[in-house]
């Protein structure tokens, strides 16, 4: 019986620290579109989510502003996060992409209409 017991607390023990051990990685879905123009936001929340508390707040405000519309605001913040020195490469070209992306669909939003 305590042997049982034993090796079935063993096994918890075991599994538990199989699952706990396994790396994740952030979530990463499609590009979102505005306008007709894919977006790879999900791309840039992923890269951003492990960085350093000053990177992530930029791009949290990138999402923010992509969220309400407010596309040039979120190519300035993306030109300015841009010239951070501690970027690694891979989030330099994600920067890069998601900015020219930003142009694209600043180029298509539709002009105001007067009334």
């Amino acid at each position: 019986m305590k042997t049982t017991y034993c090796l079935r607390a063993l096994l918890a023990v075991g599994l538990l620290a199989v699952l706990g051990c396994s790396k994740s990685e952030p979530p990463s879905g499609p590009p979102t579109e505005f306008y007709g123009v894919k977006v790879d936001l999900a791309k840039l929340d992923s890269e951003f989510a492990t960085a350093a508390q000053e990177l992530q707040d930029p791009a949290r405000k990138i999402r923010t502003y992509f969220r309400y519309g407010q596309f040039a605001q979120a190519a300035a913040e993306l030109e300015q996060l841009a010239q951070k020195p501690a970027l690694t490469e891979s989030q330099k070209k994600v920067l890069s992409t998601v900015l020219e992306q930003t142009k694209q669909v600043i180029a298509k939003v539709p002009a105001p209409t007067g009334r």
